[in-house]
């Protein structure tokens, strides 16, 4: 199938750095362009692009941008049946503020606010169930899209060797969907742009709403919010579920935990960030010895620093150490266990949840690259920026690439957020 197109090109803008291509994981993923008029362009090819962000966190130029489903998502709120799902990387996002803003859906549309870390309790009890059988063993995880589409495009021989458990934010929309029984149109709110392609090839959510284009939003339309001090990382979501340990998938390491917990004999290891995870992969792939479980996350520190959740210099690592801390003792204060040791989250799951209904089925989509054509490509990107470099490289960087969401103003909007204490 083919893939939507999430990260757009903003040629007039280049100013022939390379820090794109440089930064770029997936080596098909740019190509040389002829445009109607003869001149000749870096474009991105949506079917070997993995989203991961890295060619926009890198631009200075505003020459890349993402795309999601902002725009779209609040033209449809409140006109359509629709619940919403909150990636738990949202404690990172928006800080004390994180409440506020679930409350403010709650008040302008939504049919119901879920929470992504139960869907990620649930992957994990996936996770130890399957590999209790003797399955889904030596695998890499599913919770970073990017790493998936990698797979795919790179490794299609080895897609066995990706997890079948589905990612925690599709888990968790099977679990409204098949379970609290509400067949709604689901909207995500995420830190990643990537999600877009994993939406595209389950069907799962519709919408992929990142937290940076809802901050934007929010400010454009003058929204405020007030910080939330004395509720710690407690939020009312609907049908009474909050989840626990699957609070730290965000962070680097957060399966590995969960399964340390759970089943200690797994021998589970993670990594994170373009410049080795990749890498790293391709190591799995070849390698007799792997592990039982490779947690591996695109964006280095996490799901929390990635391109959708924040502007470059919004946060640093030691502030997502801090916060992943403070969900870890939340979670651990919360989490209950029976005499044997076992999660008593797990018994509820085993009542209401059919693990089939977890599974993600993939097909062999492509055939593997070979190294000739990737050699023949990264080739021809360097001739073009050899005989093309234009005196603007050294210039001074642009203004960034206006976001495009331009979502219209509502009269829902504002009112609710000013009773929160705007």
């Amino acid at each position: 199938m083919s893939m939507p197109s999430v990260i757009e090109v903003y040629p007039e803008r280049c100013s022939g750095c390379r820090e794109c291509i440089s930064a770029c994981p997936s080596p098909l993923a740019n190509f040389v362009r002829t445009l109607d008029d003869g001149r000749k362009i870096i474009d991105i090819d949506p079917d070997k692009c993995i989203a991961c962000g890295e060619c926009v966190k890198r631009c200075r130029h505003g020459g890349r941008d993402y795309e999601d489903d902002t725009e779209k998502f609040f033209k449809d709120l409140g006109n359509r049946k629709m619940v919403i799902i909150a990636h738990p990387a949202i404690k990172a996002a928006f800080g004390m503020k994180w409440q506020s803003v679930l409350r403010w859906f709650k008040q302008n549309g939504s049919d119901g606010i879920y929470d992504g870390a139960i869907g990620a309790d649930i992957a994990t009890w996936s996770y130890c169930r399957t590999m209790e059988q003797g399955a889904n063993k030596k695998v890499v995880s599913t919770h970073c899209p990017a790493v998936v589409r990698y797979m795919e495009i790179y490794h299609p021989d080895d897609i066995g060797s990706v997890s079948t458990v589905h990612s925690p934010l599709s888990c968790e929309a099977v679990y409204v969907r098949d379970y609290v029984k509400k067949n709604y149109a689901v909207a995500a709110l995420t830190p990643c742009p990537a999600m877009k392609l994993e939406f595209a090839e389950t069907g799962h959510v519709e919408y992929n709403v990142t937290y940076k284009r809802l901050r934007e939003y929010f400010k454009r339309k003058r929204i405020e919010f007030r910080n939330i001090t004395d509720s710690g990382m407690s939020y009312d979501f609907d049908d009474m579920s909050q989840g626990i340990m699957g609070g730290l998938y965000p962070f680097p390491g957060g399966l590995r935990e969960n399964l340390a917990l759970n089943l200690p004999s797994v021998l589970a290891i993670n990594s994170d960030g373009t410049d080795t995870v990749y890498r790293e992969l391709d190591e799995f792939c070849s390698s007799e010895n792997k592990p039982d479980v490779f947690e591996a996350l695109s964006c280095a520190g996490g799901c929390g620093m990635g391109i959708g959740a924040y502007d470059e210099d919004d946060a640093t690592t030691l502030e997502m150490k801090s916060i992943r801390r403070k969900v870890e003792i939340d979670a651990r204060n919360r989490r209950k266990v029976n005499i044997t040791g076992t999660d008593k989250q797990f018994k509820f799951f085993e009542d209401r949840v059919n693990p089939k209904s977890l599974v993600r089925k993939f097909e062999e989509l492509t055939e593997k690259p070979e190294k000739q054509e990737i050699m023949e490509r990264l080739e021809e990107l360097e001739a073009f920026f050899n005989e093309n470099e234009p005196e603007t490289a050294h210039e001074k960087p642009q203004q960034a690439a206006p976001a495009p969401v331009q979502a219209e103003q509502s009269e829902q909007g504002e009112s609710p957020a000013e009773d929160e204490g705007a």
